[in-house]
């Protein structure tokens, strides 16, 4: 064989042993730079952390960062439902009362108990209404909740307003009131007799 031959078979071997390793290199290059662009995506996209091993873990401070404004959204419509929705603390414990009140067979109040009551003067308590049935008539009062019961007197077109910022203790005012006229008393000061049997008007309301 001449020498020019030979050396055309050995490049042509060496051309052929080559060519299986420049593919292999090429797919393993492809195949890197595809694993790096998927990183790199779920990365920006979920503010992930991919260790050494490919483990994937949450990176938590970016994701309460992110989403700050929905999370303080949240709150906010939790604290108004508890205050102000259908579930809120005021209803519900105004349920429970009334709820009490059956349970306990509350009655109309009389006339009579208005009089004794009203004999009682200065020393008149929440408490002294306790066993009576009411209409609850309480609202929103500078941003607080004022407290005002009405207390329906049996067979009369009379009737009582007691009210407070609380439901114990003293009350702000204990009114009796006449239905037809509007004319009231604060019943710890003048006789609840006798504004009933006209003996004295009373001041009309506005």
């Amino acid at each position: 064989m001449k020498p020019s031959e030979r050396r055309a078979m050995k490049k042509q071997k060496n051309n052929l042993s080559e060519e299986p390793k420049t593919e292999a290199e090429n797919g393993a290059s492809e195949f890197q730079t595809a694993y790096e662009d998927d990183y790199n995506i779920e990365k920006n996209r979920y503010g992930e952390v991919v260790s050494d091993s490919g483990e994937e873990g949450l990176h938590r401070e970016g994701f309460v960062q992110s989403h700050i404004r929905l999370i303080t959204f949240i709150v906010c419509i939790g604290v108004f439902l508890a205050l102000f929705g259908p579930w809120s603390y005021f209803k519900i414990r105004d349920a429970i009362e009334s709820s009490n009140r059956m349970e306990n067979d509350l009655t109309d109040i009389s006339m009579m108990n208005v009089y004794g009551i009203s004999e009682k003067g200065e020393g008149v308590t929440w408490s002294d209404f306790s066993n009576y049935n009411y209409e609850d008539q309480s609202y929103d009062h500078e941003g607080g909740r004022y407290i005002r019961r009405q207390y329906n007197i049996k067979d009369s077109v009379f009737f009582i307003w007691v009210g407070g910022s609380t439901s114990q203790g003293i009350p702000d005012y204990v009114y009796l009131i006449n239905g037809d006229t509007g004319a009231m008393i604060e019943m710890r000061e003048e006789s609840a007799e006798d504004f009933v049997e006209g003996r004295i008007e009373g001041n009309v309301r506005d």
